[in-house]
Order: structure tokens, then C-alpha cells, then sequence
């Protein structure tokens, strides 16, 4: 990381690009200020105060962000692959090709649907409960035995009529 001192001067064509590379690489913002040779402050100045550096940044992270999102989406569901493998045959080395199957994974098909679908999959799920002018409110959590100590009671205010 750079030390504090006299801001460092900005390129207007090669700071921007720089930072999108850096970005594509997925490294955070205090890691990139330390390749750009600057201190965090700076880069968040710069962030602030010019708008192609900040639109590089952000482009940059989004186009990580897509390729983990692709990768986990891909785990979630499973893949097939083809595999090369050099094999003896007859005394002759030889190329195999193969297919193989990757398996879905079940942590990354949740993690996808605690995030795309957080009405019917996040941890904490409220149940309403209506009738006869009682409302109860419960909250659902998996990992909490005591589930009664989440409950809210919501009494009318006047009786019905």
C-alpha cells in the first residue's frame, strides 16, 4: 500500500483502463490502490471526482461478478465436460477423449435460491396467522429450537362489530 503524502497524478486515458483490468482481476479496492501506487484515500477520491474511473471500476467488477455468478450457477446445476487424457495403448502413447459428468452441488444451488429467491428461501420466513380479529406473527427460523420466543401478538384495538 502506498503512503499518504502528495495525491499521485491521474492519466485520463491510462488510470481508467488500468483500474478495469485490475477490477476484471477481482482484487478490492485497497488491493488495487496498492497496484496503482496509491493510497485507498486517493482512490476513493478519484472514484468521486472522475466519472471514467469510476465507470471503469465498476464495469471491471461486473464483469467478475457475471463470471462468478456464471460459475455458481453452473455448480448449482451441474455441467458435463470433456477430459483429454494421454493413455498407452500397444506400446503407443495416445490421446483419450472422454466425458464426464460434474454432479449439481447442493450449497450452491441454496446459496443461488437465499439470493434470487429470498420470499421462499432466506433463513428467516414471517407466517401470519389471521382470524377473528387476532393477528399473530411468527417468525420461521431453522436454527432456532425456541421459535415460540419469535412470536408477536397484534390485538385489535376495538372489538368487532
Amino acid at each position: 500500500m502506498a503512503e499518504p503524502g502528495r495525491p499521485t497524478e491521474y492519466h485520463e486515458e491510462l488510470t481508467p483502463r488500468l483500474a478495469e483490468v485490475l477490477a476484471k482481476k477481482g482484487l478490492t479496492d485497497e488491493e488495487m490502490a496498492g497496484e496503482l501506487g496509491i493510497h485507498p484515500s486517493t482512490l476513493y477520491a478519484w472514484k468521486r471526482q472522475y466519472l471514467a474511473f469510476s465507470e471503469a471500476l465498476q464495469s471491471g467488477k461486473e464483469s467478475v461478478d457475471d463470471r462468478v455468478e456464471n460459475a455458481l450457477l453452473k455448480r448449482a446445476l451441474g455441467y458435463d465436460l470433456k477430459l483429454k487424457k494421454e493413455v498407452v495403448v500397444a506400446g503407443d502413447l495416445q490421446e483419450a477423449t472422454y466425458d464426464v459428468h460434474i454432479a449439481p452441488e447442493p450449497g450452491a444451488a441454496l446459496s443461488w435460491l437465499k439470493n434470487r429467491r429470498q420470499e421462499k428461501w432466506r433463513e428467516k420466513q414471517d407466517i401470519i396467522i389471521e382470524g377473528g380479529g387476532l393477528n399473530i406473527i411468527m417468525s420461521k427460523e431453522s436454527d432456532n429450537p425456541d421459535y415460540m420466543s419469535n412470536v408477536e401478538l397484534h390485538l385489535p384495538t376495538k372489538t368487532p362489530e
